[in-house]
């Protein structure tokens, strides 16, 4: 019997703990309502998925993979660009060069309505940086930012954003968040 109690006060703990994680993961960059709860800040990465969806869809269906995957395969608004330049605080031109979309084709992409596979899937990578830093930085976006702008030594004296123009470059700053969450200073 005091096994059990045991086992039910460690397991109560663990709730509440993952409670709280949670809410730190839902960090946001900007506010945007998610319906049921106006308060409730949504990550960046959400809010681009969202961008442009037809219907109401809710928070755990825009997080879940197969949703994500199926969004980034239709191809995004082009508004998520714009989104995303504002919570990185970059101009359009700059954004444009960070996801290497020329300004004549973001002029098509804005009136066919969608970016293309590509396009997308690095509009979710910066969106998906932006949203681990702002958790690393517990919730702080301006910090975050500072974070994301400023040349590391680690990476050879680039921003984290400008390394994160390759897919090999954001899985690299992506370890070099965890690393630095975990307290692992290279």
């Amino acid at each position: 019997m005091a096994i059990k109690k045991h086992t039910l006060a460690k397991s109560k703990r663990s709730a509440t703990i993952g409670i709280r994680a949670k809410k730190d993961i839902s960090q946001l960059v900007r506010r945007t309502s998610d319906g049921k709860n106006p308060d409730r800040p949504l990550s960046l990465r959400v809010q681009v998925v969202r961008i442009g969806c037809q219907d109401e869809i809710s928070e755990a269906t825009v997080r879940s993979w197969p949703f994500i995957y199926k969004r980034i395969s239709q191809g995004f608004h082009p508004e998520s660009v714009v989104l995303l330049g504002q919570a990185v605080h970059k101009s359009k031109t700059e954004i444009r060069n960070l996801l290497r979309i020329p300004a004549s084709t973001f002029k098509r992409r804005l009136h066919v309505g969608h970016l293309t596979e590509d396009e997308s899937n690095r509009v979710y990578r910066y969106a998906n940086l932006v949203t681990e830093t702002t958790d690393m930085m517990q919730g702080d976006h301006t910090k975050a930012m500072l974070w994301l702008n400023s040349p590391k030594e680690i990476l050879d004296n680039q921003t984290p954003l400008e390394r994160a123009m390759s897919e090999v470059g954001a899985r690299d700053v992506e370890e070099l968040i965890g690393r630095t969450r975990h307290g692992i200073f290279s």
